[in-house]
């Protein structure tokens, strides 16, 4: 009979108190517990990944409607600018139309400028959002 397994009891059956054998039984159950628990964390670990992908698609595309939005703005105060300083009747009322346009504007931008860095900043806090829960899961510690 080869070593590692337990002898037969006095009803033919493997005893369940041979060393051997417990020792199995103790490696079999360390082994499924953390198969299950390697389970347990790929599961969480895919979840946050999903998670974080759909908000972080979502985040770009409000990100790149944000950008066209302030473009579009742009364009239509350029553009009407223009047509103030072509219909302009003389030198003084351009500059006049000029030095109105140039403080908006720089305001303009500043203030969007404001808006697009407040949104990037609620979208680099939820993209970390997964992270910072993952690591505060005792199953991926």
């Amino acid at each position: 009979m080869p070593e590692d397994t337990a002898p037969p009891s006095e009803h033919g059956s493997i005893n369940p108190m041979a060393p051997a054998y417990v020792a199995r039984q103790a490696l079999q159950a360390l082994i499924e517990s953390q198969i299950e628990r390697g389970k347990e964390t790929f599961d969480s670990l895919s979840a946050a990944a999903h998670h974080a992908y759909a908000t972080n698609m979502k985040n770009v595309d409000e990100y790149g409607k944000k950008l066209i939005e302030v473009g579009q703005r742009d364009s239509d105060d350029v553009f009407d600018c223009w047509r103030r300083l072509l219909v302009a009747k003389s030198p003084a009322e351009m500059i006049e139309v000029w030095t109105s346009h140039a403080p908006r504007q720089l305001q303009s931008i500043s203030n969007r400028t404001g808006e697009l860095w407040a949104l990037l900043s609620r979208m680099a806090t939820e993209a970390a959002k997964p992270v910072t829960n993952g690591a505060a899961n005792p199953a991926l510690k």
